[in-house]
């Protein structure tokens, strides 16, 4: 799977820069123990979820939960929640795809 590089200046979708107003973020959470949403968007639901979400300038993509007292994941099994989804939310959505993680690969 081909990711697109970072985005230099991020515009959105009508081709506003950031700062020029603001910028509405989407957010999806493919964890089973998200604070926010209980889990429940994994799999089928995610892209699901990446269609409601669409018209957002941005879309925040999490792995894992930072909930207080979750505990974290590997770099494996966070790529292994974001692999089934990810090409097909790109797909649908990308004005912005963000992919949040705690962890670095230098």
């Amino acid at each position: 799977m081909a990711i697109p590089p970072p985005v230099a200046a991020l515009k959105a979708p009508d081709g506003a820069e950031l700062g020029e107003r603001p910028f509405v973020m989407g957010v999806l959470n493919v964890t089973p123990d998200s604070f926010s949403d209980g889990g429940e968007f994994m799999g089928k639901a995610a892209v699901h979820r990446a269609q409601a979400i669409a018209d957002a300038d941005v879309i925040d993509m999490g792995a894992e939960s930072n909930r207080p007292g979750s505990e974290g994941v590997s770099p494996e099994e966070q790529l292994s929640r974001l692999s089934c989804v990810l090409e097909q939310v790109v797909a649908i959505v990308v004005p912005a795809l963000l992919v949040a993680t705690r962890r670095r690969k230098d």
